[in-house]
């Protein structure tokens, strides 16, 4: 599987095998430290961190919510931040 974003003039494709793996082992701080190299250069605030571990803490046993519909929601979160805004 292949997840793409595409924002202005930008598109990122990611295989988020890792992500899901991340997400179904509920190591989130994992998850969310993986995604700050990856997508903010390792310049994520920690509200930002903070923020993205509380969202998916509060939705992983959501009845509509699995691992990869989190791994992507939580992708979401750091590409629409001000993190991700300053380090394109």
């Amino acid at each position: 599987d292949e997840l793409i974003y595409k924002t202005y003039k930008l598109t990122a494709k990611l295989k988020f095998d890792t992500e899901r793996a991340f997400v179904s082992s509920r190591d989130y701080e994992a998850l969310i430290t993986h995604l700050d190299t990856l997508l903010t250069g390792g310049n994520m605030s920690d509200d930002t961190k903070s923020f993205i571990k509380q969202y998916m803490l509060d939705h992983a046993d959501d009845a509509d919510m699995n691992a990869e519909k989190l791994a992507r929601y939580a992708i979401g979160l750091v590409i629409t931040s001000p993190d991700y805004a300053l380090q394109r």
